[in-house]
């Protein structure tokens, strides 16, 4: 069994735990900057294959927007946002009022690209294409998840109940007609819901649901935030390092990688042989050095925690589709979450959408009047054709990003890690790492 030590500079070292002081040869140093769970799971899977390697995170642990999401690992997920069936939505979203997206005019017109690419993408054949990518990553979320939380103790958080897509008027169910074709199409179980099937499942909830999806490949988390640190935590327990700090550069020096990280008043640095970048939104600050500019856009997200006025929880999370919003149970009440607002990381903004869904959220589960924890709000990284940003960085050698994850960071970020970490090895990952690779956006 190992151990780990830790010397006067706040670095770990692997030893035998026999006391004997033998101290494991590991293949390199790593240091990987980003302390979501997709940053969390790099370090760990290269620590697991050998290599010392060096967290790096500007905040706590998984604070960011791995924190914050609805704590759902699904299959259902492989459809990306930018389908066909976003050309009938997007009148709505024109006059900037919708609960399900907003947009800041000068944000949008300064990322026209990206936008133009996006809506590029979103028909048919591209959609089947992201999908199926997605698909190698969701279909092996949960199994890699389900290892990890054992080895981290944390299994106990999770529900391995499905999770529903709600319909208040059956009308508009039709509207889940291509959603159900790719379903079916890559073998995402499922089942469609009426009303009476809907109150059995839910009957804490309110009698407003006409129909819906029950999305049976799923399972979902109490605390989101919780996993991470839990995973974080079995890191440093089997020999790994975090830093706490801000990342003010990472770039080659001759024949290493130093990262100059600022914390209060000091100044350090870490230095590597191989350095991983799963910084999220933050990533292209990052990159500025190797004359890299990812087309990343950001979806800024915010949640409440309330309690139900009788106490009851949902039994698993559900989407009100026509009202935009999420609703899971957590360990701290229900949490709500909103739609998306692209804007630029750095604006404040208030939760305009969350404001605008409270009144339908209570006619769905009555809700005390304030909520039981400060507003959170968080910013998603995401790419024009859906797909994350995993492998090496072409022309710098050394230099793996692992980005991008959009809505999928949670559930997703375990399976890219263990693919990622393959890639550092030289091996071939068990599914074709192609469609992900940064080269795609390099012209």
């Amino acid at each position: 069994m190992q151990g780990a030590f830790q010397d006067k500079t706040g670095c770990r070292a692997i030893t035998d735990s026999s006391g004997s002081g033998f101290q494991v040869q590991m293949k390199g140093k790593v240091v990987v900057i980003g302390g979501g769970m997709v940053g969390v799971c790099c370090a760990w899977f290269l620590l697991k294959r050998g290599w010392q390697v060096t967290l790096v995170e500007r905040r706590e642990i998984g604070v960011e927007t791995s924190y914050g999401n609805a704590g759902v690992i699904t299959r259902g997920s492989i459809l990306p946002l930018n389908n066909p069936r976003l050309w009938k939505s997007l009148p709505g979203y024109l006059g900037n009022h919708s609960a399900a997206v907003r947009y800041d005019p000068l944000y949008l017109a300064r990322h026209s690209w990206w936008l133009a690419r996006f809506l590029a993408n979103a028909r048919d054949e591209q959609t089947l294409r992201a999908a199926a990518a997605l698909n190698e990553l969701m279909t092996r979320a949960l199994p890699v998840h389900k290892a990890l939380m054992q080895e981290a103790n944390v299994l106990p958080r999770l529900r391995e109940n499905g999770w529903l897509k709600l319909y208040r008027h059956a009308e508009r169910f039709d509207s889940s007609a291509y959603e159900r074709r790719i379903y079916d199409h890559f073998g995402v179980g499922y089942q469609i819901v009426e009303r009476e099937r809907i109150q059995a499942l839910e009957p804490a909830l309110q009698p407003i649901f006409n129909k819906g999806i029950l999305v049976t490949d799923t399972a979902s988390v109490d605390n989101p935030g919780a996993v991470v640190q839990a995973y974080a935590a079995a890191f440093v327990a089997q020999g790994g390092v975090i830093r706490q700090g801000t990342v003010t550069d990472a770039r080659q020096v001759g024949g290493e990688f130093v990262v100059s990280i600022q914390q209060g008043g000091n100044s350090f640095a870490e230095h590597a042989d191989q350095l991983v970048l799963a910084a999220g939104p933050w990533s292209n600050q990052l990159l500025k050095p190797y004359g890299w500019q990812l087309p990343i856009c950001y979806e800024r997200g915010s949640h409440y925690h309330y309690q139900p006025q009788a106490g009851e929880l949902p039994n698993r999370p559900f989407y009100d589709v026509e009202s935009a919003y999420v609703m899971t149970p957590t360990d701290n009440g229900v949490r709500v979450t909103s739609g998306s607002h692209l804007l630029d990381i750095a604006r404040q903004a208030e939760p305009v959408q969350l404001q605008q869904v409270l009144p339908r959220v209570q006619e769905a589960l009555p809700l005390a009047s304030q909520p039981v924890s400060p507003l959170w709000q968080g910013n998603r990284p995401s790419t024009p054709d859906a797909l994350p940003i995993l492998g090496a960085l072409p022309g710098v050698p050394g230099v793996w990003l692992a980005t991008g994850h959009q809505h999928v960071g949670f559930s997703t970020g375990p399976v890219s890690a263990r693919a990622l970490a393959a890639l550092i090895d030289g091996e071939q990952p068990e599914f074709d790492m192609r469609p992900f690779s940064p080269s795609r956006f390099r012209f």
